[in-house]
């Protein structure tokens, strides 16, 4: 093989403070973990760290608390992300785009954001770029904390490529149930849903948000560096609302 076409993982930095650097050195105490410090700048490298068990993984989570981290935790191996300001860009408008959607045709719905999915009977957990409950919105509304053991997963997850690739993460949404996966990878976007073998298969149009089909989508992110999105909002909106109309006689 030429040592040229390995991907070689590359380091990620993380802005915490020491207090948090502190409780995430002591959480993997027993880890060799190649890291530095500096002036407010956690550098890890390289940024799969193994083998972590559930209970440092759920240390790692505690120490975090409400700050979101960018990760997967697959039985053992914990990879963690930092998005650039490209990803940023990316996930808000498709979000927006979603919501968006929701809002015009009056779809109840719940956004989850980027809150952390993790199910200890399979060891496997995963904090999406974005997350909704739709078809299940119901089923969680009251709920103030999630538990997956007996709780639904997102209906819908958005993954966004531009700085990594999310294909290896298919396996720990389809152990988590996760029934619809939206992933773009810096120029196009694939929806993709599960199987009941597990497996994820592209579809034409999404099954959460059957209005919306990749091309659609697609047209409207294009407009992104050409106006504010704040424009781009009101034109979707007004392609939603003339989805609604009824054709004339």
């Amino acid at each position: 093989m030429n040592p040229a076409s390995v991907a070689i993982p590359q380091p990620v930095a993380l802005d915490i403070d020491e207090d948090l650097c502190a409780r995430l050195r002591a959480a993997l105490s027993n880890l060799s973990f190649p890291h530095s410090y500096q002036a407010g700048r956690l550098e890890i490298a390289p940024p799969i760290l193994a083998p972590v068990s559930w209970q440092q993984y759920e240390e790692i989570l505690a120490a975090f608390g409400d700050r979101k981290f960018r990760h997967v935790y697959d039985q053992g191996e914990l990879e963690i992300m930092a998005p650039l300001r490209d990803h940023d860009r990316v996930k808000k408008l498709i979000a927006r785009l979603v919501e968006t959607l929701a809002f015009e045709l009056d779809i109840p719905m719940s956004g989850e954001g980027s809150s952390t999915i993790r199910r200890i009977q399979s060891e496997k957990g995963i904090e999406p770029d974005e997350s909704y409950y739709i078809q299940n919105e119901h089923l969680v509304r009251e709920r103030r904390e999630l538990d997956f053991s007996v709780d639904p997963p997102p209906d819908l997850a958005i993954e966004i490529d531009v700085t990594s690739n999310s294909r290896r993460r298919y396996s720990v949404y389809a152990a988590l149930g996760v029934p619809e996966i939206w992933r773009h990878d810096g120029e196009h976007l694939r929806m993709l849903a599960r199987t009941p073998e597990g497996a994820y298969v592209e579809i034409p149009r999404s099954i959460a948000l059957p209005l919306l089909t990749p091309g659609e989508i697609e047209r409207f992110l294009a407009m992104e560096g050409q106006t504010d999105q704040t424009s781009i909002m009101r034109a979707f909106a007004r392609w939603v609302r003339s989805q609604q109309q009824p054709c004339a006689a």
